[in-house]
């Protein structure tokens, strides 16, 4: 599929491929995946590794190999994966296996499985520090986190924290870049956003109904939070204590990410009926682009340079990728059948 070209503010498409490369590059696609079972002799990684990520249908952790628009996952690194979130642009993960949280390091050699003590329930999330220090366990469903910290030396789990007690539900987790500071936002009628240095005294920031999503500035000083009741976002600061809120535009965002860029701060907001991906230029609360999607998006995860924008959750789906360069757009991972140790396919584009 050839990626779809992005919309300047004014809707002006930017400079893009055709029609004519979309439906090459599907046919190819579909080329590869019908000859993919004939294949007899296992094949390894070659080229350039995009990331790690979890892939959920094979149980397991996977690397995706290539360019984007040309990516491939490669065989599972280590198998019988409950769920699992692998640190931005590093080679370890945290996971849970037969019931019990592990550390998975060395994914680009030999993978090496490790337990962390101390880590009673398996959570529904997982979240990482830009600089993989620090994992944030939670589940919004029983309203609770637990931190784990020490990466990637001496990674161990700190005491679980029980979120009713901020006052509502668990709604959404960010760790700032260093791993430093966890905030944390709680649903409800008295719904707030809070911040926390020692993960025991939560000093409270804003308050917000319902907080859908946050995160960190790129330099770690402010949080961003978006309102799943009026589709805005808010920027509050912690170093400097201030406030300004402005609209998405969007009927339905679901996910937030900062990003710092050779061009400065952009904030990613991923919307999922407007099937669009959003770029915000934070300092002046400008649209830089409009990313339009043919598809869902659920999530901005961390996939080395760029963002997972849907997991796959079945067999047959692909998983969805954004990345910047060479052309802002997203890409397909796909799903294609293949012996074990092999290949698994080639990417595509939108």
């Amino acid at each position: 599929m050839a990626r779809r070209s992005p919309s300047s503010p004014a809707g002006r498409p930017l400079a893009g491929p055709t029609k004519i490369d979309m439906r090459f590059a599907f046919a190819l696609y579909l080329a590869v995946w019908a000859a993919a079972p004939a294949a007899a002799q296992p094949a390894a990684l070659s080229g350039p590794t995009e990331g790690f990520t979890f892939d959920a249908p094979t149980r397991s952790l996977r690397a995706v190999a290539g360019y984007p628009g040309a990516s491939s996952f490669g065989p599972a690194l280590v198998s019988g994966i409950d769920i699992a979130a692998v640190a931005p642009q590093r080679n370890y993960a945290v996971a849970f296996q037969n019931g019990g949280c592990v550390f998975v390091s060395s994914l680009d050699g030999k993978a090496a499985v490790t337990p962390i003590s101390e880590v009673s329930l398996q959570p529904e999330h997982i979240v990482w520090s830009a600089d993989g220090s620090m994992a944030v366990l939670y589940s919004l469903s029983a309203s609770w986190f637990q931190p784990l910290t020490g990466f990637p030396q001496t990674p161990s789990a700190q005491p679980r924290v029980d979120a009713t007690r901020l006052g509502g539900s668990l709604a959404s987790i960010a760790i700032d870049p260093k791993g430093q500071r966890i905030a944390v936002g709680v649903s409800g009628s008295a719904g707030e956003i809070y911040w926390t240095s020692d993960r025991q005294s939560f000093q409270p920031m804003l308050a917000m109904n319902h907080p859908i999503a946050l995160t960190f500035s790129a330099d770690g000083t402010a949080v961003y939070a978006l309102d799943g009741d009026s589709q805005r976002i808010t920027s509050a600061g912690i170093v400097n204590p201030g406030v300004q809120t402005f609209p998405t535009g969007l009927a339905d965002p679901v996910a937030m990410q900062s990003v710092q860029t050779a061009a400065g701060e952009l904030l990613y907001v991923a919307a999922r009926k407007d099937q669009l991906l959003r770029i915000f230029k934070p300092v002046s609360r400008q649209i830089v682009a409009d990313v339009p999607l043919s598809f869902h998006p659920s999530r901005l995860d961390p996939l080395g340079a760029s963002f997972v924008l849907a997991a796959r959750s079945q067999a047959a789906t692909p998983l969805w990728v954004y990345s910047g360069t060479p052309v802002p757009g997203a890409f397909f991972v796909p799903a294609i059948p293949a012996a074990p140790g092999s290949v698994l396919g080639v990417g595509g584009t939108e």
